[in-house]
Formats: structure tokens, sequence, C-alpha cells
């Protein structure tokens, strides 16, 4: 097994790095998981917005309601 030098493995380490979100993108818009993994993730951040929204929006009619109550 060949042994790299502390400077050749921080090159590696550095154009994998830079290089890797570049593969990951191009292998989600063309693979099928890719793409459900990709909608999946967006669908998690919508219903995230909207679950957030809601609550404040309970919260909300909640501290109205104890208020308005007492």
């Amino acid at each position: 097994m060949a042994s790299f030098s502390e400077e050749q493995k921080a090159l590696i380490r550095q154009i994998t790095f830079e290089v890797y979100d570049v593969i990951i993108e191009r292998h989600e818009g063309s693979c099928k998981w890719g793409k459900k993994i990709q909608k999946m993730f967006w669908i998690g951040v919508g219903m995230g917005i909207a679950l957030s929204l809601l609550g404040i929006k309970t919260i909300q009619g909640l501290v109205a309601f104890i208020q308005a109550s007492q």
C-alpha cells in the first residue's frame, strides 16, 4: 500500500472537498433515488415551515384565549 506524505494527504483532502459538492449535485440530478431524496427533503422543509407557522399562530391564539378568560 502506498504511503503518502502529509503534504500529499492535504492536497488529496482539499481536492476531495472541492469536488465533492459537484459530484453529489450531478448524481442527484441523474439518479432516480437522488431525485426522490431531494424531493422528500424539500417536502420536509415545507412541512417544517408550515408546522412552525401553525404552532406560532396556535400559541398566540391560546395566549389570547387565556387572557380573555381571566
